[in-house]
């Protein structure tokens, strides 16, 4: 007999099954009209489930932002990993360990220093570890410029090496997060696009060739209007969507799949709030974006019975470790307190699905009339 979500031990994380799979097909059609390579980012669900589903149709190569993740991964069958973090040596043992299993790992540098440390230590190795060059196409985090000076001897060093296989360059679009619209979202994924483009051209220039051109973000591969030149796309959060990605507008409240449901344990009528057994460590200290007159919590907002649409005026505006304080948003400021009895359920619709989803390590898979059908792992740590 299925179990019902009302009576599932709370904190605890809900995950749509029709949501999920409505959000995995729309971005596997953008990949199959593109004509490019879908490696989705795994460090958003962290789940083999959900991984096997995002990969359906494609050839199976993820990404993943730890080593932990790689591992989780290749143990549960996957065997084509792009580790999307500048490699250091510290790393390399626990990444031969995969390599040694058959695990084809791709990982990224940005600067000549990595390569100077991590080449002594693959001598031995028969075969190449594959690196990809980070280019900085605007988000400012790691990363070449397109147009460093560098770029080209570091190229040309790693293809010079019989230690190491110049695979191509990767991009992060995560500038993308700053603007408000999808039309201006569409504007800086051709910037992403023009600009990795244009660094793949000098080294194709100076006779480095470049198989693999990859870009990422949700963003960015939701609203893109071209992946001319473009060999794979990474989106990661797109699994589930959350909050930020409805302020950025592109996603509504129906596609966001996951929630945290909690149980009302108190109400404090002085202060005109009620109290949930989900604090911090359940949702994440992440306050996503207040933008665009949308409804806005510091701590997600509270999801309407029966429906994927928030309540206009409930959220969580405050946390400690395990408490969530449930408060009004706007005026009139009079808490229902009638609609949220003590011992009752509601569910938090996260600010980033990313951050709320690490304090959890399972999913209960639900269906459209609220029964649970499935419970999938997943992993954390690093």
């Amino acid at each position: 007999m299925a179990l019902s979500i009302n009576e599932l031990v709370t904190p605890c994380l809900i995950l749509n099954q029709t949501t999920l799979d409505r959000n995995l097909s729309r971005v596997h059609t953008i990949a199959q009209k593109a004509g490019v390579h879908l490696r989705p980012h795994c460090k958003t669900a962290k789940s083999a489930e959900i991984a096997r589903r995002a990969t359906a149709g494609f050839n199976g190569g993820i990404t993943v932002a730890t080593l932990n993740e790689a591992e989780y991964f290749a143990q549960h069958g996957f065997t084509d990993i792009t580790y999307a973090v500048s490699i250091v040596s510290s790393k390399l043992k626990r990444l031969q360990a995969l390599r040694d299993h058959g695990v084809i790992i791709t990982v990224l540098c940005d600067h000549s220093d990595t390569i100077e440390a991590i080449i002594p230590q693959l001598s031995s190795s028969s075969t190449p570890l594959p690196i990809l060059i980070e280019i900085d196409t605007g988000t400012r985090r790691t990363g070449v410029l397109p147009d460093a000076p560098e770029l080209i001897p570091l190229a040309t060093c790693i293809n010079e090496s019989p230690s190491l296989e110049f695979r191509g360059l990767l991009s992060f679009g995560g500038f993308g997060y700053k603007e408000n619209s999808p039309e201006d979202i569409a504007d800086t994924a051709a910037l992403e696009r023009t600009r990795i483009l244009d660094a793949a051209e000098r080294l194709e220039n100076a006779g480095v060739q470049c198989p693999v051109i990859s870009v990422g973000s949700t963003p960015h591969v939701l609203c893109a209007r071209s992946f001319n030149g473009i060999s794979e796309i990474r989106p990661g959060v797109y699994v589930f969507g959350d909050l930020m990605m409805k302020a950025l507008g592109v996603y509504d409240y129906e596609d966001i799949a996951v929630t945290v449901q909690a149980t009302v344990i108190g109400h404090n009528r002085e202060q005109n709030r009620a109290y949930i057994d989900a604090g911090a460590l359940a949702l994440s200290q992440d306050q996503g974006f207040d933008r665009n007159g949308l409804p806005y919590a510091k701590y997600g907002l509270i999801r309407q019975n029966d429906s994927a649409l928030p309540h206009p005026n409930i959220g969580v505006c405050d946390v400690n470790q395990e408490h969530g304080f449930v408060e009004c948003l706007n005026e009139p400021y009079d808490f229902p307190f009638d609609e949220f009895p003590i011992g009752s359920i509601v569910h938090v619709i996260p600010n980033h699905a990313c951050h709320t989803i690490s304090g959890f390590d399972r999913y209960h898979v639900v269906d459209d009339i609220g029964q649970v059908i499935a419970e999938w792992p997943r992993t954390n740590g690093w």
